[in-house]
């Protein structure tokens, strides 16, 4: 017989400097932010020239770090595209991107305590 744990799992969508990272690299537009220093994958940070502070954004390995430390365990992580309304016509509006199929993407996360 199965026995079945009786924790929950949980869900909860995290945002990532990668995917700042990625369209740094593939927007010609937003090459600037990698060079002037607005994205800091090491220190988990992008920053806006319009924001006072940085917000913080991770990367899976220090997903997981921060996980443990928690005493969470990870179930699964996944990429999320975020390719759907309000978001692409937030995104659009945000970054004036100049490629359709350049998108925000944010990790999904199932974790249980």
């Amino acid at each position: 017989m199965e026995k079945f744990s009786s924790q929950v799992a949980r869900y909860t969508d995290i945002p990532t400097t990668l995917s700042f990272l990625e369209i740094a690299y593939f927007s010609r537009k937003h090459a600037h932010c990698v060079t002037e220093g607005f994205i800091d994958v090491y220190g988990n940070k992008v920053w806006d020239a319009e924001w006072q502070n940085a917000q913080i954004y991770y990367t899976p390995l220090r997903l997981n770090r921060i996980f443990k430390e928690a005493g969470l365990k990870q179930l699964s992580l996944e990429m999320q595209f975020l390719d759907y309304e309000p978001f692409v016509s937030m995104f659009k509006e945000m970054i004036d991107r100049d490629d359709p199929d350049i998108l925000l993407w944010h990790f999904l996360v199932r974790y249980e305590k």
